[in-house]
């Protein structure tokens, strides 16, 4: 866990002028038998720490800290490099006078700040909690950011045929269509460990939902739900791509979503902010008012979502097929073409407003499709597509003119 040693900073850090970070490093180990030894901890970029430990039968946790004095920020996509440093732990056993365990992360250093109140003066927010409803967005390393980017659901169902290659080529993708943040949607999967560090070498931000959603995905205050969500935020928090933690997909944040699930986040990660369910008006206590962080021990109280400062959508969605969302005629709308824009004053004295899901019901490319149907079934109206989510006969209507969607292709 990374946390920074510094004040709230007003304008955009630089490798040169920045205060120290503090890393602290929690170790899980198992003894089966009573045990002492030195635990060491090695900062790549040339700060050490270590301590004597003594270890008794069963779990215990560890924790040791170093200091990152002089160190190369990480910064999203866009805005900077994605400096990265390799950091490692060695226990040494006194009997056996050799490394017993030895693990290693890479790691980066930025600040995370989500600004809700108008933050141009930081002293009237210090030492008060809450979220505001003046605006959402991400500070980075002091800079404000224009989030750029899209919702993720898994690329792969048969989660067996997933393939490191094709997450990077996925991630580099984003990155080159001038994206900076992926949203992890709540109804799909963690991600394996080749797209988060994907996403922290290519400097694409993480509003990571856990994995719970609304209709019959909710979650239950279980042992082996409890092990999933600490697993998984122990598994991820040295990654610097992830900035947000969220208790759901559409869910409110209410009830058992603050009481287990982003408890129990805050309780592993208390370096990152957390935010009660995509979207949400936020908290009315238990996080700082300034950076969104939370705050340890304070009540965990949400809001009431009243579409205030974040929402999901517009969508364009399709209709006139029947599918697993029901069945609607065809129906027209204006393809707004060319794009009506329009003037809007912008920048961190205004208000502000995140879309953090929007979009257009489209059909898979025919070089995903094609592989999983045989070629009588390459049609818009075959018998499978009746398992699509969406049906999209009025958008390729109104972009493309009238289609035989009846006809198989070739």
């Amino acid at each position: 866990l990374i946390s920074y040693i510094g004040p709230y900073p007003v304008e955009p850090l630089t490798d040169s002028n920045h205060s120290p970070f503090l890393v602290l490093f929690r170790v899980y180990v198992y003894a089966v038998v009573p045990t002492s030894g030195v635990l060491s901890v090695i900062g790549f970029w040339g700060q050490n720490a270590s301590m004597e430990v003594h270890l008794p039968v069963g779990d215990s946790t560890l924790e040791i800290s170093v200091r990152a004095d002089r160190v190369k920020l990480w910064w999203p996509n866009g805005l900077g490099d994605q400096n990265l440093y390799e950091i490692q732990v060695v226990y040494k056993d006194s009997a056996k006078g050799s490394p017993t365990i030895v693990e290693h992360r890479t790691i980066g250093f930025r600040t995370a700040a989500l600004v809700t109140h108008n933050d141009t003066d930081p002293s009237k927010l210090i030492g008060k909690e809450g979220t505001g409803n003046f605006t959402m967005r991400l500070k980075i390393n002091g800079a404000d950011i224009w989030a750029r980017g899209a919702d993720l659901v898994p690329m792969e169902e048969l989660e067996g045929r997933s393939n490191p290659d094709a997450l990077r080529f996925l991630v580099k993708s984003v990155a080159d269509g001038n994206m900076n943040i992926l949203r992890i949607w709540g109804g799909g999967i963690f991600q394996y460990d080749a797209f988060y560090d994907a996403c922290d070498e290519f400097g694409i931000l993480l509003y990571h939902d856990m994995m719970y959603a609304q209709q019959g995905h909710s979650p239950s205050n279980t042992p082996i739900q409890l092990a999933e969500l600490t697993h998984q935020v122990r598994r991820l928090s040295h990654h610097p791509s992830i900035a947000i933690w969220d208790g759901c997909n559409e869910c409110g944040g209410q009830g058992i979503y603050s009481d287990f699930v982003v408890s129990t986040i805050r309780q592993e990660d208390i370096s990152r902010i957390i935010w009660p369910s995509s979207p949400s008006s936020g908290w009315i206590s238990g996080v700082d008012a300034l950076w969104g962080l939370p705050i340890d021990r304070s009540p965990l109280v949400p809001k009431l979502y009243n579409s205030d400062i974040e929402a999901h959508g517009p969508y364009q969605i399709g209709t006139g097929w029947r599918t697993v969302n029901g069945y609607q005629p065809p129906t027209p709308f204006d393809p707004n073409i060319p794009p009506t824009l329009r003037n809007y004053e912008t920048g961190k004295t205004f208000p502000g407003f995140f879309i953090s899901e929007f979009g257009c019901s489209a059909l898979t490319s025919f070089e995903s499709l094609s592989p999983t149907l045989p070629s009588s079934d390459w049609s818009m109206h075959s018998k499978p597509m009746y398992q699509r989510n969406w049906p999209c006969d009025n958008i390729a209507r109104v972009y493309f003119g009238e289609q035989n969607f009846n006809e198989t292709g070739e």
